[in-house]
């Protein structure tokens, strides 16, 4: 097991006692900006529960641009480092 070293252990103890920080959950419809140097407005569009993490996987569209995807985990999203819900 390559991908399995006492950091990656370490790491995933730390995940697994993680509570959620945010007070409400992410849903479907939400939109978020995401923090870079243009700004682009990403709305999420499926929420997938996958077996290898014990977080939620994210897909979003770029509200702009709905041909561009991004799937990203739920932590990611709240964060705050790289997205931000958007105000509507």
């Amino acid at each position: 097991m390559s991908g399995f070293g006492p950091f990656s252990f370490f790491k995933k103890i730390l995940q697994t006692n993680r509570q959620t920080p945010s007070a409400a959950p992410v849903s479907i419809g939400d939109k978020f900006e995401q923090l870079d140097e243009g700004l682009s407005i990403w709305t999420v569009e499926r929420i997938s529960r996958v077996q290898v993490s014990s977080f939620p996987l994210i897909s979003m569209i770029r509200e702009d641009r709905p041909e561009l995807t991004k799937t990203v985990s739920l932590t990611a999203l709240e964060d705050g480092e790289d997205f931000r819900p958007a105000l509507q």
